[in-house]
């Protein structure tokens, strides 16, 4: 994904994108509203993810993760 933008109208303290089971995700330029501790990555069982010049978020390229969050 590149280019998206996430907003919600109130309260919401969902992560602005969760990825379950997933091979090969890539994400870049994403804006994602969240409330104050509220990562905007949940991933659990992902293999080869990375994301890239996201706001609130570090440029990262993860190999295998089970569960974190960024």
């Amino acid at each position: 994904m590149n280019g998206i933008k996430i907003e919600h109208a109130g309260k919401d303290l969902r992560p602005g994108f969760v990825v379950d089971d997933v091979d090969g995700a890539e994400f870049g330029r994403i804006k994602a509203q969240t409330m104050a501790g509220v990562p905007v990555f949940a991933l659990r069982d992902v293999r080869d993810f990375s994301v890239w010049r996201s706001k609130g978020v570090a440029d990262a390229e993860l190999a295998s993760v089970e569960t974190t969050a960024l």
